[in-house]
């Protein structure tokens, strides 16, 4: 095979050093993120609070409001089908991302056995396509937000398939564990590590920067290992005065990987400005990341002697990349009128919130924004690609509210539509610690419903206490959904609300065993009512 020699060797060695180089960067990138965040959370910086007035929404009429409550957003036109809707949603998201790794598996089958000059018989072409379809199975892992029972049911699909086609073909079961080792082993440790939620945008950013680095040094490599090629660098070098033949060898193929890792920086600075302008999403940047890693392998598998088989793999790897943008936009409907919602919670629950606010929210974002303060304790959940470029250029404090003249700024320019998977964004507001009492003002009268998650609450905690309070205050309980558990001081929780005198709020316990799909389903009987 042409792909048997060591510059293929050099290749998936170069994979492995990159991988390791990117999760190093990233903890650290992730880690000095965090700490700037926190450091600036802290600052007090003086603010005036802004009349009730100020943050009135376009007149409207309430959301299930009691009579006499405050200025409400107008209703949705989503919440009769919200529950339908979202179900059509991930199951449209699952299946692309999982015609999507079945392409993979078919060019990249055809691709890897023409180079080897191996003909196409059925039961190897199929043992193959199935084997390098395994990017769906990070991939419905990310469309999925994490859910396990998709995730399981595609990954068993696609180990006992090759193995039962091995079987067919006479080889053994062994073939297809060998096959998974070769090809899948590599990447999927890559995107586990890396593409976790902490190092998501992080990851995806430094991950693409070293992985142009090595393509750079793919096609420098290939030019290098022709002789004609090394002479010709040689005597310019001595034309030049330099003496070592080697260190020149080595020196071009250094300066060659320095230069395709500035380009790689460059190109996703840009990536980090279109997401920004909302060219894709979130998860169509992971699954684009994700799907170019895995490819990247199997073109390094086939062999990679020559440029023009990167090329080619490149070339496919972008026919994917607008087939599944066409799939999104032929498949998801925009959303009319989406609800917004507002979700408010105790700092410091940690890892807990973070898996309930990210599971209710992946549902939520089908139909509608979501909202929420920054805090210390999930300063990295959700960061994303043109929030992480502006930290490392130094300028995080932009990302502050500051005053109230910026929370109304920040209110007239919000991103009202959705992305071109149909999926909304999570709006995270930075706010100075004198500044997140009126943003959070300001986000209740423009939200359709508000989710407070009051684990661990107690009379101590005196920020979750102005928000349940101003809720009793605005009448802004009446679309409220809260959170409890045997951690909540429910006498204090139910001495608040009867203070309202209003219409109370809906309350789900999750020491029960209760969980996301709970609360969405109370959050949409709230925006019903």
């Amino acid at each position: 095979m042409r792909g048997a020699n060591t510059l293929v060797q050099l290749s998936q060695l170069l994979l492995v050093l990159a991988a390791a180089i990117a999760l190093a960067v990233t903890a650290v990138l992730v880690r000095r993120y965090r700490r700037a965040v926190v450091r600036l959370m802290s600052a007090r910086l003086p603010v005036h609070v802004a009349a009730p007035s100020r943050w009135a929404p376009p007149a409207g009429p309430p959301v299930g409001g009691a009579p006499g409550a405050g200025p409400q957003p107008a209703p949705s036109s989503v919440p009769g089908s919200v529950g339908a809707l979202l179900r059509r949603r991930r199951t449209v998201h699952i299946a692309i991302t999982i015609g999507a790794g079945g392409f993979v598996g078919v060019t990249y089958a055809v691709l890897f056995l023409l180079w080897n000059d191996l003909a196409i018989l059925p039961l190897r072409f199929a043992f193959l396509a199935l084997v390098l379809s395994w990017p769906a199975v990070p991939g419905v892992w990310v469309a999925s937000d994490g859910d396990r029972a998709w995730t399981a049911t595609v990954a068993a699909v696609l180990f006992v398939a090759p193995v039962v086609v091995a079987f067919l073909a006479g080889t053994g079961p062994l073939t297809a564990v060998v096959g998974w080792a070769l090809f899948d082993a590599l990447p999927t440790l890559v995107v586990v590590v890396l593409f976790t939620r902490a190092f998501r945008a992080v990851g995806v950013c430094v991950l693409g920067v070293v992985f142009v680095a090595i393509i750079g040094s793919q096609v420098i490599l290939g030019g290098l290992g022709d002789p004609a090629v090394q002479r010709a660098v040689v005597e310019v070098a001595v034309s030049f005065g330099v003496p070592s033949g080697e260190l020149v060898f080595w020196g071009t193929l250094v300066g060659g990987l320095v230069a395709s890792g500035a380009l790689g920086s460059l190109a996703f600075v840009g990536l980090g400005r279109w997401y920004a302008r909302q060219w894709f999403s979130d998860h169509m940047l992971l699954l684009g990341s994700l799907c170019l890693v895995f490819c990247l392998v199997y073109v390094a598998s086939a062999g990679l002697g020559e440029p023009v088989l990167l090329l080619v793999g490149l070339a496919l790897f972008a026919s994917l990349t607008v087939l599944v943008i066409l799939a999104f936009r032929l498949l998801v409907r925009p959303v009319e009128a989406p609800p917004r919602l507002l979700v408010l919670r105790v700092f410091g629950h940690g890892r807990s919130s973070e898996r309930l606010l990210t599971a209710v929210g992946a549902r939520w974002r089908h139909v509608g924004p979501v909202s929420m303060i920054g805090g210390p304790d999930l300063a990295t959940a959700n960061v994303e690609p043109h929030e992480f470029l502006t930290f490392v250029a130094g300028r995080l404090r932009r990302l502050f509210v500051a005053g109230v003249e910026e929370i109304a700024e920040r209110l007239r320019t919000r991103v009202h539509t959705a992305d071109p998977d149909g999926r909304f964004r999570v709006e995270e507001w930075f706010c100075f610690d004198t500044t997140w009492r009126p943003a959070v003002e300001a986000l209740l009268a423009h939200s359709d419903v508000v989710l407070l998650d009051l684990r661990t609450f107690t009379a101590h905690r005196q920020g979750t206490r102005h928000e349940l309070d101003l809720l009793a205050r605005t009448g802004g309980l009446a679309r409220t959904v809260l959170v409890v558990d045997a951690s909540t001081d429910l006498a204090l929780v139910d001495a608040v609300v009867a203070g309202a005198g209003g219409a109370r709020p809906a309350v789900v316990r999750l020491d029960g065993g209760a969980g996301a799909p709970a609360v969405v389903d109370a959050l949409v009987a709230r925006l019903a009512g």
